[in-house]
């Protein structure tokens, strides 16, 4: 149980010795991963989106493809010093980046295809409805109809 004691104007949280014990017990029992999958695991918990990553092949890429058109590109440009090196890993990564962008943004159009069409919009069929207007553009009138 926590003791509360108010020091001025701030509540402090006293613990006891005994809850302090055991903190420091259970603490000692988390050892991290072990197995080699799991410490692989482990290193991208902070991972978000690849942006800025040092790691150029995310998740469920092909580090093989990579390597390949990383290669490809090499002995395409045949840099000769390390400025030519250092454009030719730059124009690889934003290239590759533009790529997994370009995927990217086709899955979530076809997400967010498939759940419009999956709204109420299309559960009536008797009656024509009208799109919203923040999906047109200016001057334009569309109608969903049955197929």
């Amino acid at each position: 149980m926590l003791s509360r004691v108010a020091i001025g104007q701030v509540l402090v949280k006293v613990r006891s010795a005994k809850q302090i014990e055991a903190s420091k017990r259970n603490g000692s029992l988390g050892l991290g991963p072990v197995t080699e999958r799991g410490k692989q695991r482990s290193c991208l918990n902070a991972y978000r989106h690849g942006g800025y990553s040092n790691k150029y092949v995310a998740l469920g890429e092909d580090p093989i493809e990579f390597e390949q058109y990383h290669q490809a590109m090499v002995d395409h440009w045949q840099p000769r010093n390390i400025l030519e090196i250092d454009l030719v890993d730059q124009f690889v990564f934003c290239a590759w980046k533009l790529r997994r962008l370009a995927s990217m943004e086709s899955a979530i159009l076809s997400t967010e295809m498939l759940d419009y069409y999956r709204s109420d919009l299309l559960l009536d069929f008797r009656r024509t409805r009208k799109l919203s207007k923040s999906y047109l553009r200016k001057g334009e009138k569309v109608e969903l109809k049955k197929k």
